[in-house]
């Protein structure tokens, strides 16, 4: 439904209606399954013909080199089969991938969502009839049987939500027509197009934002950034924040805060700066990761103002990355990082200082000060049945980010200093990994790009063991921001999942 538009002595929105359920689907009946669609451009077509959300499956039998995926299993064998979900999946257009997929069909999925690095499995997508996206989860942290069907179901129905958000909103208005050439004649009549005017548009819009449900909002959101070409809707978008600090609506600022969390969009640095210190936790952790999304070199005073009065571990720990970020170059933010790896009074917020100097790329100072690090947490020690490594997390994401900064002299180092430390540790053949994750990083400075794959690798298997530690919702569903933070993996702690066989992600390239 169309939001309504009051007109008297000026423009007034009605309450915005919420949004009715959507119908329940046809049961589905014994024996049915999943209708998939092949391949991915004729799922995009179809979705976009029959104005059907689209659900992307990406499922491996093996992955990590030969690994049998439980999870992966699970789902094709129970969770797919299951008939709510078969009923459910009847609103979508559903396309399944396999490691086996063509690469046009990872291409495509790259190009339109900007996914870098390694295409993991199990993973599901979900877009809006165009193509845009409405989520993207990697692995599978649901667990098995009823609880996993019931995860399915909850996805999907949050997908069908956002859907039916986009379709109660009004159409982005067509760009206007260029003038016509002197030489090419009179133009002929063009008719009429009352919904051209793109401020009317906009106002319309900006009014969900602060009076609609929040998946209303949270698409209307999308939609004034979506083709943004002179700025005025993402300053529209700025300056509708103190209405809704008036309301006390914590919920709208933070859906506002995330949505201004994209590459670029400066003109919001300033305003997102100045809340830094709001009271409310998940807003003020919302408001570290936008700046680190955006990346401006004016948050960076902020940001130090702010490190050593954040008493919330997490909190800090985005504000630590956002300063990596916005700071890149920066020979005094490279000495507050360095300080913080060293201080850091939790494995935690010293993987997060790292992560902030991963962004130095060249920066010579930078990296030896992750080699000096890295020798002095020494060779890991799993113990001749294996088990929980000390430092573990703080040495991987020293060495991934040493392949990061990618200077020549880190390749020397970890072939001369790490690799011979690894000669009289014990770890049997977990040890054996780790050898091949440093030589991959020794591989990258060297300049082997196709190294890379192997060092996001073994980064994601370790957080498999061990958990992300400083990924909170404040990170989470931020896919469609065109931007993929440095070390921005999953990692929870009985997910499932990993890479399509064949090498560093084989077949998912």
């Amino acid at each position: 439904m169309r939001i309504a538009l009051v007109l008297a002595t000026g423009l007034c929105l009605a309450v915005l209606p919420t949004p009715a359920p959507a119908a329940e689907p046809p049961a589905a009946q014994p024996g049915d399954t999943i209708s998939w669609v092949k391949p991915l451009t004729e799922g995009y077509a179809q979705a976009l013909k029959e104005k059907k959300p689209l659900l992307v499956c990406i499922n491996s039998e093996r992955v990590d080199g030969g690994r049998v995926e439980a999870a992966a299993k699970e789902l094709r064998e129970v969770t797919y089969k299951d008939p709510a979900v078969v009923g459910r999946s009847r609103q979508f257009v559903c396309v399944f991938l396999t490691a086996e997929g063509s690469s046009e069909d990872f291409g495509e999925l790259r190009a339109r969502y900007a996914i870098e690095g390694l295409i993991v499995s199990p993973q599901h997508i979900f877009a809006f009839p165009d193509g845009k996206l409405i989520s993207r989860q990697e692995y599978w942290p649901h667990g098995t049987g009823e609880r996993a069907v019931k995860a399915m179901l909850d996805l999907m129905d949050q997908a069908l939500a956002k859907h039916k958000a986009d379709a109660s909103l009004p159409p982005t208005p067509s760009p206007a027509a260029p003038p016509p050439s002197p030489d090419a004649g009179p133009a002929p009549a063009a008719p009429p197009a009352p919904d051209a005017d793109p401020s009317a548009w906009r106002r319309e819009l900006i009014e969900a934002v602060v009076k609609g449900p929040s998946e209303t909002r949270k698409e209307a959101l999308r939609r004034l950034l979506l083709d943004d070409k002179d700025g005025a809707n993402l300053k529209a978008i700025v300056e509708v924040l103190p209405r809704l600090e008036e309301n006390k609506d914590v919920g709208a600022q933070i859906d506002v805060v995330r949505a201004l969390g994209r590459p670029g969009f400066k003109a919001a640095t300033a305003c997102l700066v100045e809340r830094l210190d709001v009271k409310d936790e998940e807003l003020r952790a919302n408001v570290a990761v936008s700046l680190e999304y955006i990346g401006d070199p004016e948050a960076v005073d902020g940001l130090k103002g702010r490190l050593d009065r954040e008493k919330v571990e997490m909190i800090l720990c985005h504000q630590l990355r956002a300063l990596g970020r916005s700071g890149a170059g920066d020979a005094k933010v490279r000495a507050v990082l360095d300080r913080r790896i060293t201080s850091g009074k939790t494995e935690a917020l010293s993987c997060a200082a790292i992560v902030g100097l991963a962004h130095f790329a060249k920066d010579v100072a930078a990296a030896r000060s992750l080699e000096d690090q890295l020798q002095k947490v020494g060779p890991p020690s799993f113990g001749r049945r294996g088990g929980r490594g000390e430092n573990s997390l703080k040495r991987t994401y020293l060495a991934w980010a040493l392949s990061e900064i990618g200077d020549p002299k880190s390749a020397d180092f970890m072939r001369k200093k790490m690799l011979p430390s690894l000669d009289n540790a014990m770890g049997g053949p977990m040890l054996d990994g780790v050898r091949n994750f440093y030589d991959a990083v020794a591989d990258v400075c060297e300049g082997n790009a196709e190294a890379k794959a192997t060092v996001e690798g073994g980064a994601q298997y370790v957080l498999r063991l061990y958990g992300n530690v400083m990924r909170d919702d404040a990170r989470i569903g931020r896919d469609d921001a065109g931007y993929t933070p440095k070390a921005e993996w999953d990692g929870g702690q009985g997910g499932g999942g990993g890479m399509p066989p064949g090498g560093a992600g084989g077949g998912a390239k």
